[in-house]
């Protein structure tokens, strides 16, 4: 008796685990569907403003919703900078948005989908040290399909760079 308990325990603890693991699998292909690449352009000098482009790659038959600027259905956009002192976010220039008709909304609403371009401007503070650092770019968005908004969710995307 004792043993077809613990048989009925295992299977019971294997589903559960087989559970979680989808669960799991599901919310790692979920953030997937949204991935970035940060690009610099030029060098990081104190006191000095640096170009650098963001690439957001969003996956076909979903989108996110645009920055406040252009008023979208839901949670805007937003993007970040997580840094020491040397350095600050001083302009994010958001790409115009693609207005799409939504099965929840009369309106169309604007956002971005497929690819979209950012330029980011960053400024080293005066004070920067010569040397390695590490920042973090940080994209706060709501994706969406056709019929639901899902939850927030943050891209992170960390990236080296040198004061000269």
């Amino acid at each position: 008796m004792m043993w077809i308990n613990s048989k009925k325990w295992l299977a019971v603890a294997a589903v559960c685990i087989f559970t979680i693991c989808l669960t799991g699998a599901a919310a790692a292909e979920e953030q997937a569907k949204v991935s970035g690449e940060f690009v610099v352009e030029g060098a990081f000098q104190p006191g000095k403003e640096v170009k650098a482009q963001l690439e957001l790659n969003i996956a076909k038959g979903f989108h996110i919703n645009s920055d406040p600027d252009q008023k979208p259905i839901g949670m805007p956009m937003n993007i970040t900078l997580e840094a020491d002192k040397s350095l600050e976010l001083k302009e994010v220039v958001y790409p115009k948005a693609s207005k799409v008709r939504l099965a929840f909304s009369k309106d169309p609403a604007p956002v971005f989908e497929d690819e979209a371009q950012f330029t980011i401007v960053l400024k080293v503070a005066s004070d920067a040290a010569k040397g390695q650092y590490k920042g973090t770019l940080v994209v706060e968005y709501q994706g969406c399909d056709d019929n639901v908004c899902h939850m927030p969710e943050l891209l992170e995307i960390p990236f080296d760079y040198e004061v000269e």
